[in-house]
């Protein structure tokens, strides 16, 4: 760590209020104040309504509206995190130590932008219908596979809340060729593109326009003034478009951005007037009406004063101390990645849109939602269960960090390391630092506190200020030139990509690099310092993935200058990208003892001379919790009290939820009844030590404020060598194996998930419908992902026709293996599941297989034409239906079940009460739905399914009354077998999240059913 040095400029993050002007017997008055009340109406426009309405009056307000408030007024005292106006950034100095003086609160300037997603609805507006006159470019995830043009499409539900990512296709002929070919890497007008196609094709005016209609319907050309979301604020740039028309719309959307950016401070009536403003353009527009429409950032000046260099050993020390602690760990997606890489393409450098295509390549995790998962999936989040397998290798950081924390005399006092207890360790070796590094620090008298250390660039924690200040603008800018002069090899470029609309707040930012890597999203650089994703290839050397530009020759190394979690980001292209930006570094330095010692009740702090390396923390059990949920206020205060004596608590304590933070003063009475009300709405609580500064940083009037530093580190050591290999083509191999004899004929086909369906329907199928009863006796079909996203096919045969079989399935197969839609396949030996199944019904069970195969491959025939009037998870309700009612009549012995199946996947997924919030969203979302499918007797007939419907519940039946002797625990878990086995054939991908939601509609829906029936008698 000793080859950083530190940029002069420092950022300060502080909370608006004063922490000694807190108190919870202020509350009436601070309600009553300006600064507040603006506050509160940014972060909350139905609370502040409410609390308008009762004239602000604290009295007034019911017990929920002032807990609400308590916490607001909390976090404007306590909370540095910069948040709509509640706390600040401004712009320090290192320096001899003179005092850090702020300007007041009336000096501060809230930078105010309209909201993303109602920038969105507004814009639609602004834009005429002459689509001729407009410029327009290539989708940038546009490229040539095969015989078709592919590409990512994005749009947006109708009120502009969700974005969603789909990969699409159109066909490669004379026309699209040339015509891709035109408006390649240019900006084109409407005119030019019609009249391009008028003078190739012969067509008319007219027809081509229309033509140019669908191209822009299906996001395949874009028109220039859609969405950027780096350099000029979107809406700014759309004002000040020259295609954009002169309307009476634009005339007042400017004027409300004037008033915008003539506004220091304004109060809270000036925004509820221009909110009012803004409303008015979106109900003419016929939009909802919207009650968030600010995104806002305030800036404080630093008058006077600055930080002592002093300070810098101290960061230097304690960040040499965590270079010895902390693990660097990898992106497992990209090592997985590079792994399925190195097999499939061993040398070759690929086209990078070629390499994450899940239908050609070998995809990145969910790239897109896919139309069998989205309706079913969306909104419905799961856990991450890879990220909740915790390390337990002991190494020598934990037997050093375990001594120190048992000699401890008491478990609670904070564990001491000094340079003794670390010559014992020595850095990990095979990761490097990154070329900037951001250090997140709090000043404590002699301490310092070491919150935060990490990440790709140290550009990122400081990108969305950009938006609002020249002068973090030019520092990110100062960072990125260190970069690039240190690593002269490379180029860095910015990752243009929209996400959904509230993190598209986040992300709005000024250029700091001097190329972006445009994936969705409008491009304000000249095309030159543009890097088209057509122009990206990648390759693996050694074992790292090496991403380049043809055209320039050189390394790429994407950045993305946002502090979003891409993570929750379901476009894998960008993820990918996102995700290279760490790769060969150690991207985190933050130190955490639980991360070490998992599942303690408290861990101490740990400090190495002057500098806290982590705060200590306790976790409240459960039961302490409900006895302080349960108690009345007075005895619950007595409680807490003793609970506090217990776990030897301090006076100043944080309580942490999700990125929610609450300071309390446990000395205080007054403040206890205000953390046990917040208690009340938690299932479980941390609590963590707090500090104050000794020496806090102060506005113009003497008044101390919580402060929150992020310094600058950068190397001038290169990081990046830019090693590539030469430009090879080494063919993939094709394996193929054989087997011959055998009553059953047993294959693998391993292809991307994406084209399953398509090579179930398109080439399975029509094979299997051309044998004939005297060669084919029988087949099914299942889904698996072990080694591999696969179907296995299971064939029943004529001995005698095992190798004309084999001969027409190879010649079926031999063009999806020429272009890559089937890595290999493979024919194996087939293991009838006795032990699960048992002898006396595997024969049985085969035939129900074979009639579910036969219903589902011919369901997703249908639902392949785009003309299916049902929605692709139809089936799964109608026919699961079908299988509970034969096997389970009584509706209180189905809930039983139902129950018993929801509680298996709960505990199989590991999940919190967020899934079940989003289960039960899901399941409103659907209750019409499936009562509708649930009742319609004619669901089969009208797609023409009703012979295949009837062979699959013949075989039902058929198992069902074979099993009516059974014991009903081997009949239940046979029945949860079909399901399952059934719902893998119908489903794409990630079946059994999808099996848990389909069980979870069921049970409310009959639970909805049987209140009903008891409600009419």
């Amino acid at each position: 760590m000793n080859d950083y040095d530190f940029l002069n400029d420092l950022l300060l993050r502080c909370p608006l209020y004063d922490y000694d002007q807190y108190s919870p017997d202020q509350r009436a008055k601070i309600l009553l104040d300006s600064y507040f009340q603006v506050a509160l109406y940014l972060a909350s426009p139905q609370l502040f309504e409410i609390v308008a309405a009762k004239g602000f009056d604290f009295k007034a307000l019911n017990s929920r509206e002032r807990l609400s408030f308590m916490r607001y007024y909390n976090r404007m005292s306590f909370r540095p995190t910069p948040f709509g106006s509640f706390s600040s950034f401004s712009m320090a100095v290192w320096g001899g130590a003179a005092a850090i003086i702020l300007g007041n609160k009336k000096d501060a300037k809230l930078h105010l932008n309209i909201d993303q997603e109602v920038t969105l609805r507004l814009s639609e507006g602004l834009m005429g219908n002459k689509k001729e006159d407009y410029t327009y470019i290539c989708n940038p995830a546009l490229y040539k596979s095969g015989k078709d043009f592919r590409f990512i499409k994005t749009s947006y539900s109708q009120n502009k809340k969700n974005i969603f990512f789909d990969l699409e296709s159109i066909e490669g002929n004379t026309l699209t060729n040339a015509l891709f070919g035109y408006c390649a890497g240019e900006i084109k007008q409407g005119k030019e593109i019609i009249s391009y196609m008028v003078k190739k094709t012969g067509c008319d005016w007219e027809t081509a326009s229309d033509y140019l209609n669908f191209l822009i319907d299906a996001n395949i050309v874009i028109p220039h003034t859609n969405t950027n979301i780096i350099g000029e604020d979107y809406l700014q740039r759309l004002l000040h478009h020259p295609e954009t028309p002169l309307t009476a719309i634009r005339q007042d959307l400017s004027a409300i951005q004037d008033q915008l950016i003539a506004y220091n401070f304004p109060d809270a009536s000036q925004l509820v007037k221009i909110s009012g403003q803004v409303n008015n353009l979106l109900f003419s527009l016929k939009h909802e009406i919207e009650k968030q429409v600010f995104y806002a950032g305030l800036e404080r000046k630093a008058v006077n004063g600055n930080l002592s260099i002093q300070r810098q050993q101290q960061i230097k020390e304690g960040l040499r101390v965590l270079e010895l602690l902390v693990t660097p760990v990898q992106t497992s997606l990209l090592q997985q990645f590079i792994y399925d890489f190195k097999a499939r393409y061993d040398l070759r450098k690929v086209l990078l849109l070629e390499a994450v295509d899940p239908e050609i390549g070998i995809g990145y995790g969910p790239l897109v939602s896919t139309a069998a998962e989205t309706d079913l999936l969306r909104h419905v989040k799961f856990a991450d269960q890879q990220n909740k397998k915790v390390n337990l290798e002991w190494s020598m950081v934990h037997r050093l960090l375990f001594k120190k924390w048992n000699e401890n005399f008491k478990s609670t006092a904070p564990i001491q390391l000094n340079d003794s207890d670390l010559s014992q360790l020595s850095p990990d070796q095979t990761f490097t630092s990154p070329p900037t590094l951001p250090v997140v620090f709090r000043v404590l008298g002699d301490h310092i506190y070491l919150e935060t250390i990490g990440g790709a660039s140290a550009t990122a924690l400081i990108g969305r200020f950009t938006a609002w200040s020249n002068k973090v603008h030019e520092l990110g800018r100062e960072l990125a030139s260190k970069e690039q002069l240190a690593n002269p090899n490379v180029i860095f470029a910015d990752i243009g990509q929209l996400s959904d609309t509230h993190a598209d707040n986040i992300n709005r930012r000024q250029h700091i690099y001097d190329y972006e890597i445009p994936i969705n999203s409008i491009s304000t650089f000249p095309v030159e310092q543009q890097i088209a994703l057509s122009d990206l290839w990648i390759s693996v050397v050694g074992n790292e993935l090496v991403l380049e530009s043809k055209s320039h020759d050189r390394v790429i190394v994407p950045r993305l200058t946002s502090a979003y979690n891409f993570s929750r980001n379901n476009l894998a292209l960008f993820r990918l990208l996102c995700d290279l930006q760490y790769q060969g570094l150690n991207g985190n330095y933050s130190f955490d003892l639980e991360q070490y010692f998992p599942g303690m009740a408290h861990y101490p702090r740990v400090v190495y001379k002057n500098t806290i390396l982590s705060a200590a923390k306790w976790y409240l059990s459960a039961q302490n919790l409900k006895e302080l949920k349960e108690a009345a206020e007075s005895e619950a205060i007595i409680r807490f009290k003793i609970m506090r004596e217990t776990l030897q608590l301090p006076s100043l304590i944080a309580l942490s939820q999700f990125d929610q933070q609450l300071i309390f003063n446990i000395d205080k009475e007054n403040e206890i009844v205000f953390l046990l009300d917040c208690l009340k709405s938690m299932v479980t609580a941390v609590f963590q030590e707090f500090f104050l500064p000794a020496e806090p940083i102060v506005t113009s009037e003497g008044k101390p404020l919580v402060n929150q530093f992020i310094a600058f580190l950068y190397k001038n050591q290169e990081v990046y060598k830019g090693n590539r290999i030469p430009d090879v083509m080494i063919r993939p191999k094709v394996q193929q194996d054989y087997i011959l004899g055998g009553k059953w004929l047993y294959l693998k086909l391993y292809c991307a998930p994406a084209i399953a369906n398509d090579l179930l329907v398109k080439k399975l199928l029509p094979l299997l419908n051309q044998l004939g009863e005297t060669e084919l006796l029988l087949w099914f079909f299942i889904r698996y992902r072990d080694s591999g996203y696969h179907i296995r096919l299971r064939l029943k045969i004529n001995e005698s026709a095992v190798g004309n079989i084999l001969a027409r399935l190879k010649k079926r197969l031999a063009d999806t293996v020429h272009y890559h839609l089937i890595r290999e396949y493979q024919a194996d030996t087939y293991r009838r599941e006795m032990e699960r199944y048992g002898p006396d019904i595997i024969t049985l069970v085969e035939s129900f297989f074979c009639g579910s195969s036969e219903l589902v491959l011919r369901y997703i025939r249908i639902a392949t034409l785009k003309s299916l009037p049902y929605s692709y998870h139809s089936l799964a309700f109608v026919s699961v239906a079908c299988l509970l009612n034969c096997f389970i009549p009584e509706i209180n012995d189905q809930l039983i079940f139902l129950e018993q199946m929801v509680n298996t996947f709960y505990a199989e997924f590991s999940t919190d009460k967020s899934l079940k919030i989003d289960l039960d969203q899901k399941f409103r979302e659907l209750k019409t739905e499936i009562s509708s499918l649930l009742t319609n007797e004619e669901y089969y007939l009208s797609l023409k399914l009703t012979v295949w419907a009837n062979l699959y519940k013949m075989r039902i039946d058929a198992l069902q009354k074979k099993t009516i002797p059974f014991p009903t625990k081997r009949r239940n878990q046979l029945l949860a077998d079909l399901i399952h086995m059934h719902l893998n054939r119908l489903f794409i991908d990630r079946q059994r999240n999808q099996e848990l939601i389909i069980y979870y509609c069921f049970y409310k829906y009959q639970l909805s059913v049987k209140a009903k029936k008891k409600m009419s008698g």
